[in-house]
């Protein structure tokens, strides 16, 4: 009876009951009459409507059956992209293990270490590429040069900067095939590998780099390129091979000291009557280096046009270089040129010393002691190489034994030395 009692519930208070939501199911079952009380609507929606047959074999959810299925394509995807992306970051090999993957291989036999060496040139290990790159280098592996122009792309430039050294270890006809891929990489180069792939190119006999060749020399990096085995690798007869002695003549005049320099020693060493006038122009640079590689190529033509500044430059020497000079400018007629040189270097040397450093040089201009020699002030040069044995003088030893000072120093030690003077007079008269 309480069933009775249960008044009727208002159609306008029934909870609205939530839709069913029914995945795609493939394949359907061929009894399955759909969900109770007819389809789900189009859309999901709540109006009206029944399951068209004619719209596939897929029944009808809220969830679109091509929705499901690119969701799985997309999942599928990233998961496979984060699994390679692990498996890739695994596979690098930490530097500490690549050093002692090096120890290993480096105690196998030639025959079985090539073998290892090819394929760490292709690892994920910049230092095993490098180490790699090197070592079928030294062992002029054919398949080295195949894998050091590959690696002139590697991203990192420190990889691109060891091929190119390896390269040029090959040399020329074993490198040959790798100048279009240098030159690509030239033009995309940075400074940590630009040099070294400069100077594959010299060596490689690529005049087509000419210009960013002497790019790089004007600014001292071809100078700083080293071997595979760190000694430095620059040699200027290379890059003599490259322009040509004719060419470095008509750079007399380049605005680079250390071009003109390369000029004077060559053509020094390259002495011929056509290169008089480029030699008589390098006799009288402004930097007294220049000057003093210049002479001995003079004084090995020995004609009338080459003796002439030669003498203007032994002015002020004395009689012993004088008789010395004689001597040998009869050796030289004789076609003994080589005492000639000698005593030419040593005279115009002497004389730049002398006159030209003490004019060129600043005040703070280390220079070596003999330019710094005051007979008017009394400074001798045996003086002050005593004064600087004895830490009195503040001055550095050069690599070849020569020491070196300042006009500021030399100033500093005078000052000094007039008080060193008047204290121990003052000391003497108590």
């Amino acid at each position: 009876m309480l069933e009775s009692n249960r008044p009727n519930p208002e159609p306008h208070l029934l909870r609205p009951v939530p839709p069913v939501i029914r995945a795609a199911k493939w394949p359907p079952d061929d009894d399955d009459a759909g969900p109770p009380g007819g389809a789900i609507p189009r859309g999901g929606g709540g109006g009206g409507g029944s399951f068209n047959s004619g719209d596939g074999n897929f029944k009808k959810g809220a969830i679109g059956p091509i929705a499901i299925i690119v969701g799985l394509l997309v999942a599928g995807g990233l998961g496979a992209f984060l699994f390679l992306g692990a498996k890739g970051e695994a596979e690098k090999i930490p530097v500490e293990k690549a050093a002692q993957i090096k120890k290993q291989l480096l105690v196998l036999p030639t025959v079985e270490q090539i073998p290892k060496w090819r394929e760490y040139a292709s690892s994920n290990s910049a230092y095993l590429k490098q180490e790699a790159l090197k070592r079928l280098a030294w062992h002029k592996d054919p398949e080295g040069v195949r894998l050091a122009t590959a690696a002139l792309t590697d991203i990192e430039q420190g990889v691109r900067a060891q091929a190119a050294v390896a390269l040029a270890e090959y040399g020329s006809p074993a490198a040959d095939s790798s100048r279009a891929p240098l030159l690509k990489a030239l033009t995309e180069a940075k400074p940590e590998s630009k040099p070294q792939i400069t100077w594959a190119l010299v060596v490689l006999g690529e005049k087509a780099a000419q210009k960013t060749i002497f790019e790089e020399y004007r600014a001292g990096h071809l100078s700083q390129v080293r071997r595979l085995d760190g000694a430095l690798a620059f040699d200027p007869q290379v890059l003599v091979n490259l322009v040509g002695v004719d060419e470095l003549a008509n750079m007399a005049g380049d605005p680079s000291p250390a071009v003109r320099q390369l000029a004077a020693s060559v053509l020094s060493r390259h002495a011929e009557a056509k290169y008089t006038d480029a030699l008589i122009k390098l006799l009288g640079d402004e930097d007294p280096e220049i000057s003093r590689q210049a002479a001995p190529g003079l004084g090995k033509i020995g004609d009338q046009r080459s003796r002439q500044p030669l003498l203007e430059k032994m002015k002020g020497a004395d009689n012993d270089s004088r008789t010395k000079y004689l001597e040998a400018m009869r050796k030289a007629d004789k076609g003994e040129y080589g005492p000639l040189g000698e005593l030419i270097a040593r005279a115009v040397t002497n004389n730049l010393y002398r006159f030209v450093v003490p004019a060129v040089a600043g005040p703070a201009r280390l220079v070596p002691l003999a330019s710094l020699v005051d007979p008017k002030k009394g400074i001798t040069a045996t003086a002050l190489r005593a004064a600087a044995e004895r830490g009195r003088l503040r001055a550095q030893k050069a690599d070849n034994g020569t020491w070196l000072s300042s006009k500021n120093w030399v100033a500093e030690y005078q000052r000094n030395k007039h008080e060193r003077v008047k204290g121990s007079t003052g000391k003497r008269s108590e």
